[in-house]
């Protein structure tokens, strides 16, 4: 597919992603599926196949990597360097694709140091693009200058800062904050929707709003 026509990517990582009922309505609105190493697996039991399959494999199933190697639909891209996570190796490409909107499915699981990690990782993603994390039971938004956000009364929100950040403004929620600098450390969590819409804005610096779904 030409670049220009790529506006939502689905990117598969080996965390737990959710039902197979739950990954499918994301897989049959992306232009384009990457799977990260051992995210295949859980694309193909959902029934559909990567665009791209990238990262060293070692997490993968050995009959779905030899099902992909064999399908000339899939670009099969291996990247043996240790001193990158399949999830980099996946954003590598992502930044060349550059589309509107990135859906990440498979970041959290049960190996805590994982999920930090790609929190972290979040960071290398091209300021342009959209960036949204499911599980059937939170989204995650990479937030870099403004995100209204919809959900329920009392629905539970916490902001969390990815370092430095100034400019920190919170509308819509119980705890609200108005041009705020916070860092590393701060801890806005377990904020609560006061109605259905919410705005967090930050002039500078990034942080991840974490929705809890109910």
């Amino acid at each position: 597919m030409p670049k220009s026509k790529v506006q939502i990517v689905a990117l598969v990582l080996n965390g737990t992603p959710g039902s197979k009922d739950f990954c499918q309505p994301f897989f049959e609105k992306a232009d384009l599926i990457i799977a990260a190493d051992g995210g295949a697996n859980t694309v193909l039991a959902c029934g559909f196949k990567p665009d791209y399959l990238v990262g060293d494999f070692d997490s993968i199933s050995e009959e779905s990597l030899d099902m992909l190697k064999n399908d000339s639909s899939v670009e099969v891209m291996e990247d043996l360097d240790q001193d990158s996570t399949d999830f980099e190796k996946a954003l590598r490409l992502i930044n060349k694709l550059r589309p509107k909107k990135l859906i990440i499915l498979g970041a959290f699981g049960d190996e805590l140091d994982h999920t930090f990690a790609n929190f972290f990782t979040l960071l290398q993603i091209n300021k342009e693009i959209e960036t949204v994390l499911y599980d059937q039971k939170h989204e995650a938004y990479l937030v870099r200058d403004k995100l209204e956000l919809t959900g329920k009364k009392d629905e539970i929100v916490s902001i969390l800062p990815l370092g430095k950040v100034e400019g920190l403004t919170l509308k819509g929620l119980k705890w609200s904050l108005e041009d705020e600098q916070v860092t590393w450390g701060w801890l806005g969590i377990r904020n609560r929707m006061v109605g259905t819409r919410a705005e967090i804005r930050a002039k500078k610096g990034e942080v991840i709003v974490i929705k809890v779904n109910v």
